[in-house]
């Protein structure tokens, strides 16, 4: 009888902890990866602009605003849930590599896509061929003419 309060009291802490407030991993993992790719894309446009600290700051929160909007969350509640991974190490580590391999996944299926609609075309791959070609007879012609 004594464990099974033990018990109920430690489910209703978990569930508790884990309701409104918290985002699931898989959700999460998803806001993180745009997240990380918003703070990639805005220091690479940034990248050659002098003194451009302000605009930085202001164009990655209205881009981190419109992610919150995306997923139907508030600033506080992405905030929240990050930092109970930060807090377990071992949880944070599982989010961030899930993260990872959300984004290379993205990509694959991103690049896969262009290449549905863009294929290459084969004229280029014929003048990829002669040009390969010339190379290997501009060859024979050095090796012959030692």
């Amino acid at each position: 009888m004594k464990y099974s309060i033990y018990l109920f009291v430690g489910l209703f802490f978990f569930v508790g902890c884990f309701s409104d407030k918290h985002i699931a991993e898989s959700e999460m993992k998803a806001i993180v990866w745009e997240m990380t790719s918003v703070d990639e894309y805005i220091k690479f446009s940034h990248s050659k602009q002098e003194n451009s600290t302000k605009n930085y700051t202001v164009e990655r929160d209205t881009l981190y605003q419109k992610i919150f909007d995306l997923h139907k969350i508030t600033k506080q509640q992405f905030y929240t849930t990050y930092s109970y991974y930060k807090q377990n190490p071992e949880k944070f580590k599982v989010l961030i590599d899930s993260s990872l391999a959300y984004g290379l996944r993205q990509r694959r299926t991103n690049i896969e896509a262009v290449k549905e609609v863009a294929p290459i075309s084969p004229v280029l791959i014929h003048i990829n061929k002669k040009r390969d070609s010339l190379i290997r007879i501009k060859k024979k012609e050095l090796i012959k003419s030692q």
